[in-house]
């Protein structure tokens, strides 16, 4: 009588814990408290591993006042963050975001960085070296108060006879992310590209995906890149996000 005593109260004991488990998980979908020192260590871990990047960041950090700090961790943890780089996308240069603590500011900078042969030769000489190489690189950039949390880059080169593209040379993608809360990794590239119409064709994307913590959300961004010269070169943004809105079509640069 005993032993099953014993088992039925092991039973309820179970039953009990599942249920706990239950209201437990319930609690955790609120948003995810991210404390300074958790981010100030994620920061030194990064540069402890060769982040150069890194050591700026915990500089900024540092500097911001408590309630701004609290601020940045509430916004960095959220699924606001996923509206702000669709906004980052949609090529939207700022933004405010209204938190508990204070307005948050968003800044997004595009940067375009470009490396163009030059040829200094007689007209009988440049017929004989016609093509020319051309490279330019397209980053957007998200900041937080300053302070750059997500940043991802396409670089390009190919070379051109002056009128249309001619050879496609590389395609090279890069990023940054200072957001535990939301990984950033390279998903692919159609390196080194192509040459359809005239055009030299690059594209790169990126999978951005929300750590288990943070929720279960998952988007694709990408940069597009077409140019015949350099004095003719479009870019795009997608996303597979349905609440993104990314460039519409090309845009010249």
């Amino acid at each position: 009588m005993l032993r099953k005593l014993s088992k039925s109260s092991l039973i309820l004991f179970l039953v009990t814990m599942l249920f706990a488990s239950i209201a437990f998980a319930d609690a955790s979908s609120e948003p995810v408290e991210y404390t300074v020192e958790e981010y100030v260590n994620y920061l030194n871990q990064l540069i402890s591993e060769g982040d150069t990047g890194a050591t700026e960041t915990l500089e900024q950090f540092t500097n911001l006042d408590p309630s701004k700090q609290n601020a940045f961790l509430n916004f960095i943890a959220s699924e606001d963050y996923v509206h702000a780089v669709g906004e980052m996308l949609s090529g939207k240069e700022g933004s405010l975001y209204e938190d508990k603590y204070k307005e948050i500011s968003i800044d997004v900078e595009t940067i375009t960085t470009e490396d163009s042969q030059s040829n200094h030769f007689s007209p009988n000489a440049l017929a004989a070296q016609a093509n020319q190489r051309a490279s330019v690189s397209r980053s957007v950039k998200l900041a937080v108060f300053g302070i750059d949390t997500t940043t991802i880059t396409l670089t390009v080169s190919w070379e051109h006879n002056g009128s249309v593209a001619v050879k496609p040379l590389q395609v090279i993608q890069g990023h940054t992310n200072k957001n535990p809360l939301y990984l950033l990794s390279e998903t692919s590239n159609n390196n080194p590209g192509f040459i359809s119409e005239g055009y030299f064709n690059a594209s790169g994307t990126w999978t951005m995906r929300a750590t288990g913590a943070a929720g279960f959300i998952s988007d694709t961004l990408g940069i597009n890149i077409k140019a015949s010269t350099p004095s003719h070169r479009y870019y795009s943004f997608t996303t597979s996000h349905s609440n993104m809105t990314p460039t519409n079509g090309w845009v010249a640069f």
